[in-house]
């Protein structure tokens, strides 16, 4: 598994995700090795890799940091052990390469352990190391976030904090935004400030932003009445000061539209010397309640899967002390009429209708965890494959407080992007809204755009000697060629229709996000939908066995959803380079198994077809071949392996 993740992989990985433990280490060292055993959630194994590649006199001396900055970030998230981590951070420091790298894990590390001063310094080292336009970028967003959690606790704690400083890290983000509007971290780290600041029009530039609302545009579904009065509200919020009940009624839209946080900020804050704090209305009381419940709850269930991968965990502890804090909460809510007796349905249901929280605990794969986020869409979908059509809620989840152990372990390299339950398909917004601007920047900054070029080169090299060895072998070399030729294709699209500068990022943004949802979303999680109401549990009497879809194999699930992701998307390529192209193909995942198995049958179908495939070398493996391939043929191909599409014309 490469060491950056493609952005497309970012959004793909579902919570039917599973993972399988390896045995033994490969010999000699890889990153790639430890990359696969950390995507599979091996900590143990990977972390053995990277300390014997640090050993290994071979390993090339930018391997050598890479693993120190790896392991630097292992000692802090899962040990706690900071001096370790500033120690690795220091070393791979003194060796002179990827120092970006190490001051920017280094700051937020410090910023994690409350450090604030120290993970500004390092932010400030980031930036003065900074290569690209998109480490600068990185690096200054790093310093605007340690700045505003120092202004926040400030604020909380003792009331005040350095406007001075806020308003510097404000223009930084503005300078960002303008240039990538919609950009996810950026427009929730300036709308921040501009609550702390008191500036109005900032603070509904910033939240706008965030909600990717075009200029000239209204708010719609779930966001349309929050909408509306900020709309009102912030660009007043500047030249006069708000009054009582304006300062409520922001307090109320923030949190409508899932800032609680920052909705507990403006009730704590008083907005003039004789005015005091909105807590003490009830209403306003609830959310700030509920802001501090959440903060519990992301610490106490970070905590809990700290302990998991050091195989530390206790479940019964934890969901003791969840229930501890859901009574506590329980306790300030308001309601009409006598308090009811407080169980886990009841608070969940609470939870949702009046805050859109949606609460879920489960297992992924093996690994006890939890979902909660917060309703920020909620509509319908009709979804038709083959003939046949389904309707599907749809709801995308925002201000995740938590979204399983994995998306927790993996640390922003994947996530879980989604799931379905029956007639239900529940999309993780954080993971579909920073994918598009990974891929806008590897495809419009010159440093990235060589890096991917250069990997490209490496790669492509053994491709062939991989496929001669196993025809249905992951290839790094085609992964990345597919990556840059996807995004490539992407930019030419909407360059062509006269844009220019920031209008031509909104526009790749939003063809980005449509394109990735339309398949793997609604493709993929519709087609899981589509066989669950064409193949319903029963009883077969004559074979003495329930059949159906619930009791389908992972793989065969997966498979059948994937051919589907494939045959519909907008990009086919793309979606094969999403759904199939990993390096889990062929391991006993469900994933693995079902990607091998559409490879298998693309390479069967290529070899079938070798004559109509424009420019294929019969002297070569055919899978390398892959991007010859038309998008009507990788259709055809996979339609071929389609138990569904076999009975359609």
């Amino acid at each position: 598994m490469r060491t950056t993740l493609s952005p497309f992989l970012q959004i793909s990985l579902l919570i039917c995700v599973g993972c399988a433990r390896q045995a033994h280490i490969v010999a000699p060292p890889t990153l790639d090795q430890a990359d696969t055993a950390y995507v599979r959630v091996d900590l143990d194994l990977s972390r053995r890799i990277l300390e014997r590649l640090l050993e290994d006199p071979d390993a090339s001396l930018e391997d050598k940091v890479r693993a120190e900055q790896k392991l630097a970030r292992q000692d802090w998230k899962f040990h706690r052990d900071i001096s370790a981590a500033r120690a690795r951070l220091a070393r791979a420091d003194a060796r002179g390469v990827k120092r970006f790298d190490s001051w920017l894990i280094l700051s937020r590390i410090e910023r994690e352990a409350r450090h604030f001063d120290a993970a500004g310094e390092a932010a400030k080292s980031a930036l003065h190391h900074a290569k690209s336009r998109s480490q600068t970028k990185d690096a200054r967003i790093q310093l605007a976030n340690t700045v505003l959690l120092q202004a926040m606790t400030g604020q909380k704690e003792a009331g005040n904090y350095d406007r001075r400083l806020l308003s510097e890290a404000s223009a930084d983000l503005s300078e960002i935004l303008a240039e990538e509007p919609g950009h996810r971290e950026a427009s929730t780290l300036l709308l921040g400030a501009a609550l702390l600041l008191d500036h109005g029009p900032t603070a509904l530039w910033a939240w706008r932003s965030y909600c990717h609302i075009p200029e000239g545009r209204s708010a719609q579904g779930l966001m349309s009445e929050p909408g509306r009065a900020l709309d009102r509200l912030l660009p007043v919020w500047q030249r006069r000061r708000l009054t009582r009940r304006q300062q409520e009624e922001l307090v109320l839209a923030l949190a409508q539209s899932r800032f609680f946080r920052y909705a507990a900020l403006v009730a704590r804050k008083p907005h003039s010397e004789d005015s005091a704090p909105l807590t003490g209305v009830p209403r306003v009381a609830e959310i700030v309640a509920y802001s501090e419940f959440l903060e519990n709850v992301e610490e106490l269930t970070n905590e809990f899967y700290r302990l998991t991968a050091l195989r530390k965990e206790n479940k019964a502890a934890y969901m003791q002390q969840w229930d501890r804090d859901a009574r506590q909460l329980w306790g300030q809510l308001l309601f009409d009429g006598e308090r009811p007796r407080f169980t886990r349905r009841l608070f969940a249901g609470e939870i949702d209708r009046r805050f859109g929280g949606y609460i879920s605990f489960g297992m992924v794969d093996v690994y006890y965890g939890l979902a909660f986020g917060h309703r920020f869409a909620d509509d319908t979908k009709i979804i038709r494959q083959y003939g046949h059509e389904v309707e599907l809620r749809f709801v995308a989840l925002d201000s995740m407080v938590s979204n399983f152990y994995t998306s927790w372990f993996w640390d922003g390299k994947s996530a879980v992007g989604g799931w379905a339950k029956p007639r239900t398909i529940y999309q993780v917004r954080a993971e579909y809204a920073d994918g598009p601007f990974r891929a806008w920047r590897k495809v419009t900054d010159p440093k990235l755009r060589r890096d991917i070029r250069k990997k490209i080169a490496e790669n492509s090299v053994s491709d062939d000697a991989l496929a001669s060895s196993n025809p249905y072998a992951y290839l790094p070399g085609l992964d990345y060629r597919l990556e840059l030729l996807c995004l490539e294709r992407l930019l030419e699209s909407v360059r062509t229709e006269g844009r220019h500068g920031a209008q031509v990022c909104m526009a790749f943004v939003a063809e980005y996000e449509r394109m990735t949802m339309e398949f793997s979303i609604f493709a993929h999680e519709g087609r899981h939908a589509l066989d669950e109401v064409l193949h319903p549990a029963h009883f077969n009497w004559r074979r003495l066995r329930s059949e159906g879809f619930n009791t389908w194999s992972q793989a065969e699930k997966e498979f059948r959803a994937k051919l589907s992701e494939i045959a519909f998307a907008p990009d086919p390529q793309m979606a094969f380079h999403v759904a199939v192209l990993d390096q889990n193909i062929g391991d006993q995942t469900g994933h693995g198994q079902a990607g091998e198995r559409i490879v298998k049958g693309i390479v069967e179908w290529m070899d079938a077809h070798r004559d109509d495939v424009a420019g294929l070398n019969a002297n070569r493996p055919l899978l390398p071949q892959f991007d010859l391939l038309t998008f009507e043929q990788i259709r055809a191909a996979v339609r071929k392996m389609d138990p569904l599409a076999s009975g359609h014309r």
